[in-house]
């Protein structure tokens, strides 16, 4: 990183894995330009017992409401020594990279598997992905990279997708919305032609089906949706003020 390039000396925390005796960390030197090769050393963080943690309180915040102190108590630890490591920043880090990397691969073919049918709401996606165990972090970069792939992960809250952010590989124009559960078997499917002028002017002519329960072209429970019958074919509606806020790179 390029802050340290600026500095003489740099020493980074990790968690030391250890099922038998949790809670150690280390402080491992990561650039020491002046200084001998040192040895890293390993600590944990003890709380404070009560007497402590009022006499910490009283000398530096005893001007804070009971309730602050409450909340400052709870976060009152000391640092304890419990020996040295010969492991380094980059030995340690090294491996955290690699894992983390095979998580966002993992996560990058579980997405293009996820999105290859139907475009779904970002809310859902990441829903979807904290289910498969995949983190926030993990899911932004699974993302990121997928923006370079083809076809690529794209987003869109226009037309048929108003109202949220829809994620889709390719180009929105061609995503099929995710299946509603609607509950209704006794409508009857038809698949016609129907051509459609949006309000940019443009004529678009598809593949759509029509839902009804009668054989009328004037029933009013006729719905004309898309191709798979799952939406409704919506023209290209007008935005709408802060309608990018919720973007999903957010």
């Amino acid at each position: 990183m390029a802050w340290t390039n600026l500095v003489r000396s740099v020493w980074m925390v990790a968690e030391v894995e250890d099922k038998e005796d949790s809670g150690k960390r280390m402080l491992v030197p990561a650039k020491a330009n002046l200084a001998a090769e040192q040895k890293g050393v390993l600590y944990k963080l003890s709380p404070l017992d009560v007497r402590e943690q009022e006499e910490a309180i009283e000398g530096y915040a005893g001007a804070l409401s009971k309730e602050d102190k409450a909340l400052i108590k709870e976060q009152l630890f000391r640092v304890r020594w419990v020996g040295t490591t010969n492991a380094t920043a980059d030995k340690v880090f090294a491996g955290q990279k690699k894992e983390r990397q095979n998580n966002v691969d993992q996560c990058v073919r579980w997405l293009k598997e996820f999105l290859a049918k139907f475009a779904y709401p970002d809310a859902e996606v990441k829903a979807a992905a904290e289910a498969k165990g995949f983190s926030d972090r993990t899911l932004r970069s699974a993302k990121e990279a997928l923006r370079k792939d083809t076809p690529s992960l794209e987003f869109s809250n226009r037309g048929a997708f108003q109202g949220a952010w829809w994620n889709g590989l390719g180009s929105p124009e061609n995503w099929i919305k995710r299946p509603e559960p609607t509950g209704d078997s006794d409508k009857t499917v038809k698949s016609v032609k129907t051509g459609e002028s949006g309000k940019s002017g443009c004529t678009r002519t598809e593949s759509q089906t029509v839902l009804d329960q009668t054989d009328s072209p004037d029933s009013p429970d006729l719905t004309i949706l898309s191709e798979d019958a799952r939406t409704p074919f919506d023209p290209e509606p007008e935005r709408q003020p802060g309608e990018d806020d919720d973007n999903p790179w957010a």
